[in-house]
């Protein structure tokens, strides 16, 4: 399959897991809406590349009039939706908190409904589109200190099902469940219980942001069109179901 020309949305677009992506679907002549609330991050993007093919968007999607913003002056369809913004926070020291549950909904879940509410109406009639959904092994093993991340994450797989319900056999839905990254997202967690964690792991180490976005890439190709509806581990050996 060839991505020459066809059009994709990535979020999180300033993080260590979009970075190969970014690159390999540019080195495919793609182009690229890359949203993030990270505008410095998304400026050395704008600096490495120096092209027209990629459009940057300096946001959260913290509601459905802010995706439906993003979208509005969008006037070609979309080929590949790849949602990986999301944050990852500790409740081990404020159990019941309601602002850390309501942070962990909205920005590890919430957002991926709005956006693809906001990006119904733009994918192909001809082609089949592509979404994929970042979730987590978290939501699998249960992060037992990340409550509120494991119960969003979970979330995800839940809507990746329902989705492909919904909208087969015109769009093709999945979503990763990436075991640790290593990522400033995940620095903390490594340098506190690295060791342990590693032995969690039949293949002894984290896992790469490239490792992640080959995945999705995969996901986004024709090699995978009969995959739907799916969360796919990429955790080195760490849930086996």
């Amino acid at each position: 399959m060839s991505f020459e020309g066809k059009n994709f949305i990535i979020t999180g677009a300033a993080g260590a897991i979009a970075e190969p992506l970014i690159e390999r679907l540019f080195s495919q002549n793609a182009n690229l809406l890359l949203i993030d609330i990270k505008g410095d991050k998304l400026e050395e993007i704008r600096s490495k590349y120096k092209s027209d093919r990629l459009t940057f968007v300096t946001s959260d999607i913290a509601s459905k009039a802010k995706t439906d913003e993003i979208l509005k002056n969008f006037n070609d369809k979309i080929f590949g939706l790849v949602h990986l913004a999301g944050i990852f926070e500790l409740d081990k020291d404020n159990p019941g908190d309601e602002e850390i549950w309501d942070r962990a909904i909205l920005s590890n879940a919430k957002n991926a409904y709005f956006l693809i509410s906001s990006c119904l109406d733009y994918f192909h009639d001809d082609l089949v589109s592509r979404i994929v959904l970042l979730s987590s092994k978290a939501y699998r093993q249960g992060a037992f200190n990340y409550i509120p991340y494991s119960a969003a994450k979970g979330a995800i797989a839940g809507m990746v099902r329902a989705y492909a319900r919904k909208l087969g056999p015109k769009v093709i839905i999945n979503g990763l469940a990436p075991g640790i990254v290593e990522s400033p997202m995940a620095s903390s967690n490594i340098n506190i219980q690295g060791e342990k964690l590693i032995q969690e792991m039949a293949l002894k180490r984290f896992c790469s942001p490239a490792e992640v976005s080959s995945v999705i890439y995969f996901l986004l190709t024709e090699d995978s069109s009969y995959i739907n509806g799916q969360i796919i581990n990429v955790d080195g050996g760490t849930i086996f179901s």
